[in-house]
């Protein structure tokens, strides 16, 4: 067993594991293909996408993130626990390398638990830093990428879910 704290492991991960962006048309009929009938298959179970995020992220200019905000959903690095305020989420988190430089974007997606169903609320691309603080206050991860075998293509739930999910 290694010393080395979780959430160094974690951004290491991030890091190691960054992939490019996936570029999607921004058109219903694509966001009907990846999310069908509103929702999409994570590593930990479904999730719904809540009402309007297709009108939202036209709205919030955010349109280049569709084929992202799938990957990130779909096939994160890790999942962490968050609670606030008494309202429950799970923070999806994934590192994309930028396009024609060596720089990374992080994107996150909050899931709210509402009514004991997982909904996305917001996806969008985060500083470093405030990805580093979620990880720090998180503690363990519901679900880590490639953490039980070294895989990246493997991934591992915690063993126990943190308090709140």
């Amino acid at each position: 067993m290694t010393n080395i704290p979780i959430a160094e492991i974690i951004l290491n991960k991030l890091k190691q594991l960054a992939v490019p962006m996936g570029k999607q048309e921004f058109s219903r009929k694509e966001y009907n293909r990846l999310f069908p009938r509103g929702a999409v298959e994570t590593p930990i179970g479904k999730v719904k996408l809540g009402e309007n995020q297709f009108e939202k992220l036209k709205a919030k200019k955010r349109m280049d993130l569709l084929g992202a905000m799938h990957q990130t959903l779909s096939d994160p690095v890790v999942i962490i626990a968050e609670e606030k305020d008494g309202k429950r989420a799970r923070l999806y988190i994934k590192t994309f390398l930028d396009e024609g430089d060596s720089k990374t974007d992080h994107l996150m997606a909050v899931v709210a638990i509402i009514d004991d169903e997982a909904v996305v609320i917001s996806t969008g691309k985060r500083r470093k830093g405030q990805i580093e603080n979620k990880i720090k206050m998180a503690g363990s991860p519901l679900y880590l990428k490639g953490e039980e075998d070294g895989s990246p293509t493997r991934g591992t739930r915690a063993q126990a879910p943190l308090p709140g999910t």
